[in-house]
Formats: C-alpha cells, structure tokens, sequence
C-alpha cells in the first residue's frame, strides 16, 4: 500500500478521488493521474510522478509519501504553483513544511 499523507490534496476535478486512490493502492495503473510526493533525496523539494509508473513494482515499493493527487499533468504544476505560492505568503519563504501546513489549513 502507498503512504499517503493524512488530508492529502485532492484536485477538484478528480471524479471518485476514493477509487482513484484505492485502484494505486492495489498496483493498478491509473491513466492521468499525477502525484505530487516528499522527495526521494535531501536536494529536492516536491517529486511529480505519473500515477501510471507506479505499476513497475520497484517505483510502487519506493514512492515517498504522497501529498498531493492531481487529474492532468497541468493541473499538478498549477497545484504545485498555488501552494508554492500560499506558503511564500504566509511564511515568506517556500519549503516542504510550508507547502504541507497549507494543505492541513485548507482541508
């Protein structure tokens, strides 16, 4: 199974967000679907993946934590623009924290 943050973003226009996530968490492949995750190193801040990779076994067993469940690729960088930009003004600066304090406000 996948670790999924506790209130993850949702894009709003994910139609059954529960099946999408309970058809990742069986391995199955989800045509679309993009998730923003922790990074796999110290370097980075956010990773976006395509949910369709995750049915090679070995990137299903490494997926950091995921925050963040979008409908296009588009809609994952404009997600990714917003919360960047939510946490910059309420802390001045953007980092991981931030961005997952901004998620647990607005859920």
């Amino acid at each position: 199974m996948l670790d999924w943050m506790e209130h993850f973003y949702i894009d709003s226009s994910i139609q059954n967000p529960q099946k999408v996530k309970e058809k990742l968490d069986k391995g199955r492949p989800v045509v679309g679907i993009y998730l923003l995750t922790r990074p796999a190193n110290d370097e980075d801040m956010l990773e976006m993946i395509s949910a369709v990779s995750l049915v090679q076994k070995g990137l299903y067993s490494r997926c950091p934590q995921i925050i963040a469940m979008a409908k296009s690729r588009e809609r994952a960088i404009e997600i990714l623009r917003e919360l960047t930009e939510a946490s910059y003004k309420k802390h001045g600066t953007v980092n991981l924290q931030g961005i997952i304090e901004c998620i647990r406000e607005n859920r």
